[in-house]
């Protein structure tokens, strides 16, 4: 997905996506950054279905727990270089 190669942190895209800076991302804003990879209905529909509220928009809280797995996977952090299992 284009969010996990575009951005290196969570906080980055979401300064990015919310480039007005009213707290939240509307399904136009996010349409207009995925560039018509998923119809608008679609979209909305899914938008509604991840925030807590129900609603057509995004707030931080909910873009983090949608999309931050995505951006910082956590792999990572679980990985140890100087095991013997992982060398």
């Amino acid at each position: 997905m284009r969010m996990q190669t575009n951005f290196t942190s969570v906080r980055k895209a979401w300064l990015e996506l919310d480039d007005s800076h009213k707290g939240f991302i509307t399904v136009e804003e996010l349409a207009k950054y995925l560039g018509g990879k998923f119809e608008y209905t679609l979209l909305e529909i899914l938008v509604k279905m991840r925030t807590k509220d129900l609603l057509s928009r995004i707030d931080y809280r909910d873009f983090c727990s949608w999309f931050g797995p995505i951006i910082e996977p956590t792999e990572g952090f679980y990985f140890r270089h100087d095991s013997k299992k992982n060398p």
